[in-house]
C-alpha cells in the first residue's frame, strides 16, 4: 500500500462525499476505492463512481462552493449511457 492509500482513506472520501451530495443528492454510498498511478482516487459508490483528485482530499472541509459543484458533476451514475 502507498502512501497515499494510507493518508486518505473511506473516512476522507466519505467527507468529500458528504459535501458534494448538497448539489447532487443522487450520489449513492460510499463502497471502496482505487489509487490510480496518477494519484487520484476511483470512488465506487452504491450507484456509480466519482474520481477525487489528491488536492481535493487534502482540502477536504475547505472546498469551496464552486469546486464541490465541479466535483458532483463528475458523478456517473452506472444507469448512465455512456
Amino acid at each position: 500500500m502507498n502512501m497515499k492509500q494510507e493518508l486518505f482513506d473511506g473516512v476522507a472520501i466519505e467527507k468529500v462525499l458528504d459535501k458534494i451530495r448538497s448539489p447532487r443528492n443522487n450520489i449513492g454510498t460510499y463502497v471502496q476505492h482505487t489509487v490510480t498511478e496518477d494519484g487520484d482516487h476511483l470512488v465506487d459508490v452504491t450507484n456509480g463512481r466519482i474520481r477525487l483528485y489528491t488536492v481535493e482530499l487534502m482540502d477536504g472541509d475547505n472546498l469551496m462552493p464552486h469546486r464541490i459543484q465541479e466535483i458532483a458533476e463528475r458523478f456517473r451514475s452506472r444507469n448512465m449511457s455512456l
